[in-house]
């Protein structure tokens, strides 16, 4: 039986890999048998994801994690579902990329001589020695291999940054 009920939905599959990673090895604040759509991370359309997952009667509000790179972005869910559960934006801006980065040493260099010119994604696959794919295997591989890596770019990610009011990170996630 779930402690809680938890939606999880990621803008895309590096961030969905990154979030499997996590749950795999117990490292969040909720399990995969918290979750209401541990098979389907990626649907985006809050209107679809209500009509799947919503109509079922839970005994207390859904914890909806949209996990997001835009600051803008939001995950609308009908009027008549609000009730039953609560969006909280977890942002990863500028891109997921950037746990790489700081996970490779080298987000200072990002921050101080690319920072304007490239996109995380970019930086990865321009300036690291890693052969860097958005993929969802590449991505579920490199982090798979040290989870405990993953925490700390995670860690050292929200150390470095500020949340705007009404944002989490990947952090505020983490057990």
């Amino acid at each position: 039986m779930a402690d809680q009920f938890v939606g999880c939905v990621c803008e895309g599959s590096a961030e969905m890999a990154v979030i499997r990673v996590l749950l795999e090895n117990d490292l969040l604040k909720f399990t995969e048998e918290d979750l209401i759509n541990p098979n389907d991370m990626l649907l985006r359309n809050g209107r679809e994801f209500s009509g799947r997952y919503l109509g079922a009667r839970y005994p207390e509000k859904v914890k909806i994690f949209y996990i997001h790179d835009s600051h803008h972005e939001k995950f609308v869910l009908p009027k008549m579902t609000k009730q039953k559960a609560e969006v909280f934006n977890v942002i990863t801006a500028p891109e997921i990329e950037i746990l790489h980065i700081i996970d490779q040493d080298c987000h200072d260099t990002y921050r101080q001589k690319f920072k304007s010119k490239l996109k995380p994604s970019e930086f990865c696959k321009q300036k690291l020695r890693i052969n860097y794919s958005k993929s969802y295997q590449y991505n579920y591989d490199y982090w798979n291999s040290k989870p405990k890596n993953l925490v700390k770019a995670i860690k050292e990610y929200d150390r470095v940054t500020s949340k705007p009011k009404g944002e989490l990170n990947l952090s505020d996630l983490l057990k």
